[in-house]
């Protein structure tokens, strides 16, 4: 067995490597959506939601309508898009969606500020809330020396 050191989640992590190494196929055929949805409970609505673990197409989809919405000059309103998020991160326990196209209709019908928390959660469940970009930027300014032509001029 090899030791293989890991950093994980900022700590350092030793692992025996006793598992073959994984072919494309064995990839492909991995079933790793299942296992990390999560479930949140929803006391407002008398019950739990179940979180989807999105896909790297699903964030792209969701990256791209939202940039596709910038780049048009739409304006979408903060609960409408805290509804849209929860539209395509909710699902039932067979993992399809909760929601169809009247979905962002239904929501914004709801508490606002549940919404909005339930949101918050899917982004950051899914690597794309406040946490997330705060790791990223604090990675980035750790990772950034002075003789990097993106660090920043003292003035």
């Amino acid at each position: 067995m090899t030791p293989i050191i890991w950093l994980v989640k900022g700590t350092l992590k030793l692992y025996e490597r006793n598992r073959a190494v994984l072919t494309a196929e064995a990839i492909k055929a991995a079933n790793d959506q299942a296992k990390r949805s999560k479930t949140r409970p929803v006391p407002e609505w008398g019950g739990d939601v179940l979180i989807k673990s999105w896909s790297g197409t699903d964030r792209l989809e969701f990256l791209k309508r939202t940039k596709d919405a910038a780049a048009n000059g739409v304006n979408v309103p903060p609960d409408e898009f805290w509804a849209g998020v929860c539209v395509l991160g909710l699902v039932d326990e067979a993992g399809n969606p909760l929601f169809n196209g009247e979905g962002i209709t239904t929501l914004l019908e709801k508490n606002a500020t549940v919404v909005r928390e339930i949101a918050e959660d899917i982004l950051e469940h899914n690597a794309l809330g406040k946490s997330a970009q705060e790791r990223a930027a604090k990675n980035s300014m750790s990772n950034q020396s002075e003789d990097s032509g993106s660090a920043s001029l003292a003035v």
